[in-house]
């Protein structure tokens, strides 16, 4: 069975001339922060970066914002495209109904905004570019929160981070605990 010491042995012999320089210390830090990953996608990953090339082995942070990229859903919408689908919503169900979407980002700025607001506006070429403004920011930020670590997720959603400072002491906490 491949485990993430393998996979990442694998990327150091990409890396022959650095692979010496990597101790025992970075493959700790490397398997407790890819961990969340699963063993089979981090292969695909390590394999797909090495194949784009370089010439330095790839940083932690190259690693998950590529799983990131690979794993997204592509069938997430555009701005346009989402508007359009708010769009058939409101011609099939008009303000007093209760609309259903698929996705998250767009059901988030379709309660921010309110249903009957974006229904009866009579300027709707404005209602479109803040929902447009607003669905990108959204995407945004489940984005950013999908790249999180698990602990670092957890710690926010418990309250017990609320900056940037925490975030970071959380992240040498679980690194310390490792060693």
């Amino acid at each position: 069975m491949t485990t993430h010491v393998d996979v990442i042995n694998v990327m150091l012999a990409g890396f022959p001339s650095q692979a010496d320089k990597f101790g025992k210390h970075n493959m700790e830090v490397y398997v407790r922060l890819l961990k969340d990953i699963p063993v089979g996608e981090l292969e695909a990953v390590v394999v797909q970066l090495m194949a784009d090339g370089g010439d330095f082995i790839p940083s932690i942070s190259a690693i998950r914002n590529k799983w990131r990229e690979l794993s997204h859903d592509i069938s997430q919408p555009t701005a346009p495209e989402a508007w359009e689908t708010v769009m058939k919503e409101v011609r099939r169900i008009g303000s007093y109904g209760t609309p259903n979407f698929d996705c998250e980002p767009v059901a988030a700025t379709v309660r921010q905004m309110g249903w009957r607001d974006i229904c009866l506006s009579e300027k709707p070429d404005v209602v479109r570019a803040q929902f447009e403004r607003m669905y990108n920011q959204n995407v945004s930020r489940s984005d950013q929160r999908a790249k999180l670590l698990p602990e670092v997720r957890r710690a926010i959603e418990a309250g017990a981070i609320r900056g940037p400072q925490q975030i970071g002491a959380i992240v040498r906490q679980i690194v310390d605990k490792e060693q």
